[in-house]
């Protein structure tokens, strides 16, 4: 079966929902550079569409990064608003949560050279409403997977 890829310049895949069955409408997502390099900073810019939605402003999105020689899962959640790496822009404005319609969201990550090895590395991230505000089918606002593709040159 055919990964259904991310809109823009970068790596990623849907997983879990098709695109068409996920809350978050990305327009665009880019990943600078790609494919990222060692010791540089790379950074994601994510244009988007999201319906009016009830919690919205209290939206979690936790990030799961695997590895090629590491068997653990380096995990990170946070209401969105609150997440260190990542910021929320609407309207030039930078800061806050989510909310109905437009938004951007930035986030950029230093690749420390002694930390990283040649491999795919797999990112995922996952968008969620709080669990009390919507049935258990319709939690799920965003679930891709970013392939981070790094060669190590000397």
């Amino acid at each position: 079966m055919a990964r259904e890829r991310v809109p823009g310049d970068n790596p990623a895949y849907y997983t879990g929902p098709k695109k068409a069955n996920q809350l978050f409408d990305i327009s665009n997502f880019q990943m600078a550079p790609n494919p990222p390099t060692r010791n540089k900073r790379v950074f994601f810019w994510l244009e988007s569409y999201i319906p009016a939605l009830p919690g919205l402003e209290n939206a979690t999105l936790l990030t799961k990064m695997k590895a090629p020689d590491r068997p653990d899962i380096i995990e990170t959640e946070a209401k969105i608003s609150n997440f260190k790496a990542v910021v929320v822009r609407r309207d030039l404005v930078y800061g806050g949560p989510l909310k109905e319609d437009g938004n951007e969201m930035l986030a950029d990550f230093w690749l420390w050279g002694p930390a990283i090895h040649t491999g795919n590395h797999m990112c995922e991230a996952v968008a969620k409403l709080p669990n009390d505000c919507q049935d258990a089918l319709s939690v799920l606002i965003l679930r891709i997977v970013i392939v981070l593709r790094i060669a190590i040159v000397f």
